[in-house]
């Protein structure tokens, strides 16, 4: 009757929750009613070099779940290709100068809407403002927009 509380120096209580899978197969190994007793041996009695060369693979193998996902991203990335220009290169592709990109285009609409169009002087002082508050430079959305063929001929 080992495991009961009278014959533990310092009893704690833990609570573990197991699939259905893992206590059917518990319950195979130590028998219906020694679950207790039978993980408690299983602690006691561990090594830990097991244990320890277990978690170096599954982090091993998070790490490189995570890399083909990055991978793939940039293949998926690598095969945009922009109606107006050349495909865009994997390190173009930054979220922040797409929706930058989007708001340029609605700022050029609202001219368009009134058959204006912007001046050179109102292109820069939007891309300072926006690019000083995105924490950008100016030059990298300037280079961006205008790679993108996005910018009127002034």
């Amino acid at each position: 009757m080992i495991g009961r509380e009278k014959f533990l120096e310092k009893p704690r209580s833990v609570t573990m929750y197991f699939d259905g899978n893992i206590l059917e197969r518990l319950d195979q190994l130590a028998g219906q009613g020694n679950r207790s007793s039978y993980v408690r041996w299983l602690v006691e009695n561990a090594d830990g070099k097991d244990i320890e060369k277990h978690i170096k693979i599954e982090k091993e193998n998070h790490e490189l779940k995570k890399r083909i996902t990055e991978l793939e991203r940039q293949v998926a990335a690598s095969q945009v290709r922009d109606s107006r220009g050349p495909p865009l290169n994997v390190d173009e592709v930054d979220p922040v100068l797409e929706r930058l990109q989007k708001n340029f285009m609605v700022w050029l609409a609202n001219f368009e809407k009134y058959n204006k169009s912007p001046s050179v002087h109102m292109y820069h002082s939007w891309t300072q403002n926006v690019s000083k508050s995105n924490g950008i430079k100016q030059k990298t959305l300037m280079d961006y927009l205008e790679n993108k063929k996005l910018v009127p001929d002034w």
